[in-house]
């Protein structure tokens, strides 16, 4: 090796080493090995209180498809690339119905949006409206109605509400299913978080297969052990799209 090469490999090895404190961490400062990368994919209403919570790592990508009402969310990350934007239905209505599975009975799930609202129960309360985000269960005996964002679940009628009796505290408190996720993810363990890809893998799945009809107008018959949309064949593309060579998704 000439000298000179010599000299510049020394060079650039000590412009390496001195860099500032706030890239390798230290008091006050998180060093950027110690943060997530986080896109966030619908930020216009819930989204953008996820991304509250989690402002503490990299914000690097956000998508909407209503960019008006995003705006804001894109303006508090500036350095956030946003990413396509796609038209949507103004409202929709999802009906899923889940077969029989062992000792679980068969299941309907109506979803409403875009500001559909299903009907009243009759047994709600005098004065009790159904909220523009919110669950309500239909018992044999009853109604139970929750608010959004996971809010308490309440009993109607009044009468069975007052008649009712809370069990007793035995999960695990949360602080957060956005903070345990963070934290499951920094520490290598995804069975810290209680609602991790085993739970909310099949979840989403489910969900998606409800947009797939919305997309393509069609009902939806899913086969889920096969991941496959059965006797619609234009489903496919949707479903799998093709990488480019040296590119796949593999279970890890």
């Amino acid at each position: 090796m000439k000298r000179r090469q010599f000299l510049e490999l020394v060079s650039a090895v000590a412009t390496l080493t001195i860099v500032p404190r706030h890239v390798l961490g230290g008091q006050g400062h998180t060093p950027p090995s110690e943060k997530l990368n986080i896109a966030g994919v619908g930020v216009g209403g819930q989204g953008a209180g996820d991304l509250r919570e989690m402002a503490s790592e990299n914000i690097v990508a956000l998508c909407d498809v209503d960019w008006q009402k995003a705006a804001r969310t894109f303006q508090t990350y500036p350095k956030a690339s946003p990413l396509k934007k796609e038209s949507y239905p103004a409202w929709e209505i999802i009906t899923y119905e889940f077969a029989a599975k062992g000792s679980r009975p068969a299941m309907k799930i109506v979803w409403y949006d875009g500001g559909r609202k299903p009907p009243r129960p009759n047994d709600l309360d005098d004065g009790v409206q159904l909220g523009d985000n919110g669950i309500h269960f239909v018992g044999e005996k009853g109604t139970m109605l929750c608010g959004g964002w996971s809010g308490a679940p309440e009993l109607f009628p009044k009468q069975l509400r007052e008649a009712f009796q809370k069990p007793p505290a035995t999960l695990p408190r949360s602080p957060g299913h956005r903070a345990e996720w963070i934290q499951a993810c920094k520490a290598h363990k995804p069975e810290g978080a209680k609602a991790g890809f085993a739970y909310s893998g099949p979840f989403t799945e489910a969900l998606l297969v409800g947009i797939l009809a919305v997309r393509l107008q069609k009902r939806i018959e899913w086969d889920a052990a096969a991941m496959k949309a059965t006797k619609v064949s234009e489903a496919d593309v949707l479903i799998r799209k093709p990488y480019r060579k040296g590119f796949a998704l593999v279970n890890c």
